[in-house]
């Protein structure tokens, strides 16, 4: 059943079209991943956990476990503050300069 389903899905050029699958998957999630959108971001981060998921199923916990710990944390922080996260950076007692996310006292 499942080499019918592979056949089915990638034709005669598995190679071809499995790589192409692969790195347009992993554009699409990480792209969105880095977005600003909270929204985007959170699709992405579930895009990749679904990935280690899924090397999690292949056996590969050496691998997947570590990211899931640190994603799963990411994950929930994201979903719990869009209302922070589309607000930008917060101003303090210092000025935020363009371009550096550093922070000057006094300044």
């Amino acid at each position: 059943m499942l080499h019918n389903l592979w056949d089915r899905t990638f034709g005669a050029h598995p190679q071809v079209w499995g790589a192409v699958l692969g790195v347009g998957y992993e554009a699409v999630i990480g792209v969105s991943a880095l977005s600003r959108n909270p929204r985007r971001r959170l699709l992405g981060l579930s895009g990749v956990v679904l990935f280690k998921l899924g090397l999690l199923a292949l056996g590969l916990w050496w691998w997947a476990l570590p990211w899931l710990a640190v994603l799963i944390p990411t994950i929930v922080f994201t979903a719990g503050s869009p209302a922070r996260l589309l607000a930008g950076p917060v101003s303090g007692s210092g000025q935020v300069h363009a371009g550096t996310m550093t922070s000057i006292p006094g300044g």
